[in-house]
């Protein structure tokens, strides 16, 4: 099953739709892991997660355990917060490696030209602010989970100027 494939069971010949969708609701769709050293914003992120349908199956405080929570879980998801014992893009390397890796969201405390280059270079799906709005993480995750890449527009002055200098490096 591809990463980002609805996990939701096929309605039933000659079940309506809003009977189907009733039925669904509260079923998760996908499963994700919360890293972030704050265990109130893992807490608060799961809760924006449950309603779209999204199930937080762990919540680590620190990196070094991603790597094997993502390959024991399967998850579709990883939302990377703030980590102070591995750098977040050594962090999404080491994630990206997995032979099923999860699509990956990072919430940015700080917006550095070279974490967001690093970063994008990875190919991660999404790039939010660690600040966002429960509304605006919503629908970045929903984004993502579609094959859509988010980067918040908060980022986006930050952004130019990495793809600015990356071009240039290669020009060079």
């Amino acid at each position: 099953m591809h990463r980002g494939a609805s996990l939701r069971r096929p309605r039933t010949k000659g079940e309506s739709v809003s009977t189907y969708d009733e039925r669904m609701q509260g079923v998760p769709q996908y499963s994700a892991i919360v890293v972030d050293d704050v265990a109130l914003l893992r807490l608060g992120i799961a809760a924006v997660l449950e309603p779209i349908g999204v199930e937080v199956v762990a919540e680590p405080a620190n990196g070094r355990d991603l790597p094997q929570l993502c390959a024991h879980h399967g998850v579709d998801l990883v939302l990377i917060g703030h980590v102070t014992d591995v750098p977040v893009a050594e962090l999404v390397q080491r994630v990206r490696s997995l032979s099923t890796a999860p699509m990956l969201l990072a919430l940015l405390l700080r917006t550095h030209r070279e974490e967001l280059a690093a970063l994008l270079a990875l190919d991660v799906h999404g790039l939010v602010v660690r600040s966002v709005q429960a509304e605006e993480l919503a629908i970045s995750v929903e984004r993502v989970l579609k094959g859509e890449r988010v980067v918040a527009p908060a980022l986006l002055s930050a952004l130019v100027g990495a793809v600015s200098a990356t071009a240039a490096d290669v020009e060079d």
